[in-house]
């Protein structure tokens, strides 16, 4: 089932951490806490 919906994080873990920076960093600018920034260093 993940497989299907993504296709390329087996095959390319970096872009599912680009995902997942660029998820962060929307949320981070619309609620404009640095918190998010750091904990988002904290886990990769």
């Amino acid at each position: 089932m993940q497989e299907k919906l993504f296709p390329n994080t087996s095959e390319n873990p970096i872009v599912y951490k680009i995902l997942l920076m660029t998820a962060f960093s929307i949320i981070g600018y619309f609620f404009q806490d640095s918190f998010l920034f750091f904990t988002l260093r904290e886990i990769l």
